[in-house]
């Protein structure tokens, strides 16, 4: 009788070592909290957005990942609306987080867009919260974690499949 057994594949290998790291991020992230305010929200936009405009930038200066449609994968964009809507202008007053990211790597790329790719699945749970609690929308200060919308389950299916298949080359 053959093993039914189906080994794991990268991206699950990832997501089960990086588990506890997910649940303690959960654990001090105050955005699904019912006491939580607009104020509070405008400040975690400026944070993700110090966060994203320097790794983004990063990110373009290593070179094209065409296979990954990383143009379309930009949350920078998404985040300056977002504080537009919230009437924070100033975008060039916001500290950004520029010495977090060494030296980049393909590896590293892939490793860090784990984590943000991975947030856009989170986001759609978040955003509802949002919603419910702040009264944003997508179109109203909540682009940023509704990011892809509809096609926030197949984004992710395609990024984990060029994870595996980046992962594989490395091992070959």
């Amino acid at each position: 009788m053959k093993s039914m057994h189906n080994p794991m594949t990268p991206s699950k290998m990832i997501k089960q070592a990086t588990a506890s790291h997910h649940v303690q991020i959960e654990g001090v992230m105050r955005v699904m909290s019912p006491d939580f305010t607009k104020a509070e929200y405008i400040d975690l936009l400026q944070k993700f957005y110090g966060f994203y405009l320097p790794l983004e930038e990063r990110i373009e200066e290593f070179g094209t990942l065409p296979e990954l449609d990383y143009l379309h994968r930009r949350k920078t964009s998404l985040l300056a609306a977002d504080l537009a809507k919230m009437n924070v202008h100033e975008l060039n007053k916001i500290p950004l987080m520029e010495d977090w990211f060494s030296p980049l790597s393909r590896a590293s790329i892939f490793g860090i867009l784990y984590v943000t790719e991975g947030s856009t699945l989170g986001g759609q749970v978040i955003s509802r919260q949002l919603n419910d609690q702040l009264s944003v929308t997508p179109s109203v200060g909540c682009q940023f974690f509704s990011s892809y919308g509809a096609q926030v389950g197949p984004m992710w299916m395609q990024f984990q499949t060029l994870l595996n298949e980046q992962l594989a080359r490395l091992k070959s």
